[in-house]
């Protein structure tokens, strides 16, 4: 082979070792995996946050001294001094002049809220969980915009009637009777008697007293207890339906009588209206 072409061809092999050593394009460096993607907190649980409202130191379990409980600070009907707690009714003290129900608000705003405190509201963050304020701010959230039952779907205030209400017409007691069956009885008894509340009243007999509160615990339940929301609705509507039925019913002293050696509402109490019996 001429020497010319050994040359040549010698210097092809060497540009061809070159290449090979160092393309023309470096693999990159490794690049971290991308994180597991982060789940949606779980639904918020308006039940739950009825509960908080109510006692929110049972329903969460924690010992806070002296804390302020929300339903004693704007009222089971939750209109503050508008409303049944207000001065031209039961006329409690320390009533907050705010009307929650007045204007609906973002879940965020009210979890920003409810932390955070105000004037009249203790900063519920230095005490409560994320979890529990989202639960309590989808209570009030629900309430505000209509998804859950308020108070005018229950009762009226009177400045006449004892305890300052009356039950709204409309129930279906019969029906009632028998959603109590089967979402009541298996803890209160058939006779409303089987868990002393208060001490000294059936739930009959707490019913027909105090209906302006016991609407709140058919519909969310009572903290720091194993009752929850006992009954199941789609609607605004139902839940009312429901709730109201059940405390149409219990207004029958028979059905459901006083516990023993404690009176009753006489004939004619106006809280229960045409319902008593």
């Amino acid at each position: 082979m001429p020497s010319l072409l050994r040359s040549v061809l010698a210097a092809c092999a060497l540009a061809t070792l070159a290449c090979s050593a160092t393309p023309s394009n470096p693999a990159k460096p490794p690049v971290d995996p991308l994180p597991e993607p982060i789940l949606d907190a779980a639904p918020a649980d308006d039940a739950r946050g009825g509960r908080l409202y109510d006692r929110w130191t049972a329903e969460a379990d924690v010992n806070v001294e002296g804390a302020q409980r929300l339903k004693n600070l704007y009222g089971w009907d939750m209109r503050g001094t508008e409303g049944i707690y207000g001065p031209a009714y039961q006329n409690k003290s320390g009533v907050s002049t705010r009307n929650l129900l007045a204007a609906p608000q973002s879940e965020a705003d009210l979890v920003a809220w409810l932390s955070a405190g105000d004037d009249e509201l203790p900063a519920l963050g230095e005490h409560l969980g994320e979890a529990d304020l989202r639960d309590l701010a989808a209570f009030i959230a629900k309430m505000q915009r209509g998804d859950l039952p308020g108070p005018d779907a229950f009762f009226s205030l009177s400045a006449d009637a004892p305890k300052h209400y009356v039950l709204v017409e409309g129930a279906e007691p019969a029906a009632g009777k028998a959603l109590y069956a089967d979402a009541c009885e298996h803890c209160h008894g058939a006779d409303g008697a089987q868990i002393q509340i208060d001490a000294t009243l059936s739930l009959g007999a707490f019913m027909r007293t105090k209906a302006y509160e016991g609407w709140f615990k058919v519909l969310n339940g009572h903290p720091g207890s194993t009752m929850g929301r006992e009954i199941a609705f789609d609607s605004a509507d139902e839940a009312a339906r429901q709730t109201l039925g059940i405390l149409a019913a219990l207004c029958d002293r028979d059905a459901f009588p006083p516990l023993p050696g404690q009176p009753d509402v006489p004939d004619g109490d106006p809280r229960c209206g045409a319902y008593l019996k």
